[in-house]
């Protein structure tokens, strides 16, 4: 009998479209914001890839909502200094006295006093446990503070990014780098620090397309594999998510080429989302007009694949709304030796949620450790592991044709 899982795995690492995908996504297009003509361009060259696999492929137009930055300005003592305001930012000329709240956490909130005061936020240890800057600006609000600030954990001057939520915020809200924020501190100590900051921006509407690609099986039981393409504005999202690109178009390349090609039982649906880094909008988008509306009733499964691998990170997958699909991986996973940690829990701020909120089963892979430089200008491909990588594509290309061919769902 012809070992397919063993025939995938071998031609995921024989592939060198793996590295060469995520290079040019990332050094060639660059950073891929939703609705820009860089987003464009990716997925361009995502259908193109697909064609050239010879998938049967579309795009899926959506309108959104999108904050083009204008001006900003961000002064210490009338010192201009670098700042980046935080997606969909109030847009305010602002001057007052900075309250420094140090490793932010709910008892710390409970005991400052910052009303009527810039808050400035340190580096909180959020990817262990601690707040993350949406909890941390609702306090913010709720305590009164006139505008926020959020210093950045990684040395060298370096600038996070991100969004507070979907719509204008209620305060200015920036980031600023590690040692703008110990400046900051510096200066309080010596009694000045007077920050001013102008922050102007405006709403507008944008399209986006989520490229999608076919492999027609036995039924109409469709199985989508999924990763987002969209990144912020100032980096080229190798880990985050180039990673995930190369992983689905790698699972692409060697299915349309396997032998189990010609017995499929199951449909095989590939897309490729825009507008997650703004609030996972593609896929709600998806959801909506393909789901909802019955184009694609029979989605029997979504495996999503955001952030696969970086150097030196922990391999994790997680699975939602099917106990018995749970144990089977877990299971296949060690009987095969795989480096990967399982988790049965629902899915977070990925393109997962949109369809586990219909009750469809998911199965998500990433890495449980995401580095301190995503989001930022230096989540380039040097800090990918493309031997991890190519790892974590034969991996989830192991667990997807086991999960087909022995019919678990």
């Amino acid at each position: 009998m012809r070992d397919n899982i063993g025939d995938v795995i071998g031609s995921i690492w024989s592939s060198t479209d793996v590295s060469q995908n995520l290079n040019y996504i990332c050094d060639t297009i660059g950073s891929r914001p939703a609705g820009s003509e860089s987003a464009h361009l990716a997925g361009e060259y995502i259908k193109k890839k697909l064609e050239e696999y010879g998938l049967e492929t579309h795009t899926h137009r959506f309108e959104h909502p999108c904050w083009e930055k204008e001006i900003t300005e961000f002064f210490l003592d009338k010192k201009s200094l670098a700042a980046i305001p935080f997606h969909f930012s109030k847009s305010e000329d602002l001057s007052g006295e900075c309250y420094i709240l140090d490793n932010p956490s709910e008892k710390s909130f409970e005991r400052a006093s910052f009303q009527g005061k810039i808050l400035l936020a340190t580096p909180t240890k959020q990817r262990h446990g601690g707040m993350n800057r949406k909890d941390m600006f609702k306090k913010a609000v709720e305590g009164g503070a006139i505008g926020f600030i959020q210093m950045s954990s990684i040395l060298g001057g370096v600038l996070e990014t991100g969004s507070i939520g979907n719509d204008f915020t209620e305060i200015p809200a920036l980031s600023c780098s590690y040692e703008t924020g110990k400046l900051i501190e510096r200066m309080q100590k010596r009694g000045k620090g007077a920050i001013t900051l102008s922050i102007k921006g405006k709403k507008v509407n944008k399209s986006s397309y989520n490229i999608i690609g076919d492999l027609y099986g036995k039924s109409d039981n469709m199985v989508v594999s999924g990763a987002h393409y969209d990144t912020w504005d100032i980096g080229p999202g190798a880990f985050d998510n180039g990673t995930g690109i190369s992983t689905v178009l790698g699972l692409a390349e060697t299915i349309s080429k396997s032998p189990i090609l010609d017995s499929l039982p199951n449909s095989l649906r590939f897309i490729f989302f825009s507008g997650e880094e703004l609030g996972i909008l593609g896929s709600e988008a998806y959801a909506k007009d393909y789901i909802d509306s019955g184009k694609t009733p029979n989605v029997s499964l979504m495996c999503n694949y955001d952030c696969t691998n970086i150097k030196g990170g922990v391999r994790g997958a997680f699975t939602s709304n099917s106990m018995p699909m749970h144990n089977h991986i877990v299971d296949f996973v060690e009987s095969r030796g795989f480096d990967i940690k399982m988790s049965l829990r629902p899915p977070h701020g990925t393109d997962a949620v949109h369809f586990a909120h219909r009750k469809i089963p998911t199965f998500g892979l990433a890495q449980f450790t995401a580095p301190s430089y995503m989001h930022t200008a230096f989540d380039t491909p040097d800090k990918v592991d493309i031997s991890g990588l190519k790892n974590s594509t034969a991996i989830a290309g192991a667990i997807l044709v086991d999960l087909i061919t022995q019919e678990i769902i």
